[in-house]
């Protein structure tokens, strides 16, 4: 994504004062039959899903986000998800998170702990499912789910705090990126300015989706704020570094970008601002990453 005004934006890789940036890994598939949506997570899965034998996984985080909950006065819980293919290298039980801001003049990083590692075994086939390489397995599939969390506390009184991650390397079986050496980054910020404190929007949806060839597609990313403020959604360019965009290329003569993140649809990928659902029709299999930004407006004011 494009470096946005401190006033005007969080990034989900998945940025809040913000604006809120969340990436995700959509995967499409030819064997599958249909898509089910399980209500519980609101998840879309595919009830049949292969890799291609050439397919490799030499790294493991498919997405994630920053979020934050205000917990008292300029103190914050940080949370950290990410979303690791079993079939690459493994997480450790703590990630360094950094914070800045130019107006305090200060930069730093605190360590999260890992608070839970789960595998998300409901997006994969039944049969599937007892092969999983989360669990052993030989399969081809295998998500897991890790969630770090710690509380920061900053110098109170300015509104350009940054709060990012940082790392090396992004999923190898991705088409639409160059993705030799590729960090996945991750930001969000923060504004301790605000009186009462501000929370960040909340991702309710997971963000690794599998899709079916030739099966419409219909995914939200159920966002929600608990200081009620309003949330408005956009495609935006996936970074590898602080606006630093990723390498969009892939070797395709026309490649995607962050506005049309996907090559092998019927019709560009469509992103509705005021819901953040997201529409496409997938025509060929593909592996690409979708970022969303959400902006938080409170009384019509960006904040």
């Amino acid at each position: 994504m494009k470096v946005r005004h401190p006033n005007a934006t969080i990034i989900r890789n998945s940025m809040l004062k913000m604006p809120n940036l969340k990436e995700k890994l959509v995967v499409s598939m030819f064997c599958c039959k249909k898509p089910s949506v399980y209500l519980s997570n609101l998840i879309l899965v595919a009830l049949c899903l292969l890799f291609s034998a050439q397919q490799t996984h030499a790294s493991h985080v498919m997405g994630g986000e920053i979020t934050y909950t205000c917990v008292g006065p300029n103190q914050y819980e940080l949370t950290l998800n990410l979303y690791r293919d079993c079939n690459g290298v493994g997480l450790p039980s703590n990630r360094p998170v950094n914070y800045s801001s130019a107006c305090a003049g200060v930069s730093g990083s605190i360590n999260l702990n890992r608070r839970s590692q789960t595998e998300l075994d409901n997006i994969l086939c039944l049969s599937a499912r007892s092969n999983s390489p989360c669990q052993g397995g030989s399969g081809s599939i295998g998500v897991e789910q890790h969630i770090y969390t710690g509380v920061l506390t900053l110098p109170a009184g300015c509104d350009d705090w940054v709060i990012s991650w940082r790392q090396c390397c992004r999923n190898s079986a991705i088409t639409t990126l160059n993705t030799n050496n590729v960090y996945i980054y991750l930001e969000s910020s923060i504004d301790n300015t605000t009186n009462p404190c501000n929370n960040s929007p909340i991702f309710g949806n997971l963000p690794t989706v599998f899709t079916c060839v030739n099966q419409p597609v219909f995914y939200n990313h159920g966002a929600f704020d608990v200081d009620g403020d309003q949330l408005i959604y956009s495609l935006t360019d996936c970074l590898k570094d602080s606006g630093d965009i990723v390498d969009y290329s892939g070797g395709i003569a026309m490649p995607p970008n962050g506005a049309n993140p996907l090559v092998n649809t019927s019709s560009p990928v469509m992103l509705d601002s005021s819901t953040g659902e997201i529409t496409f029709n997938p025509t060929a299999p593909e592996i690409g990453i979708v970022c969303v930004l959400v902006e938080e407006y409170r009384n019509g004011v960006l904040i």
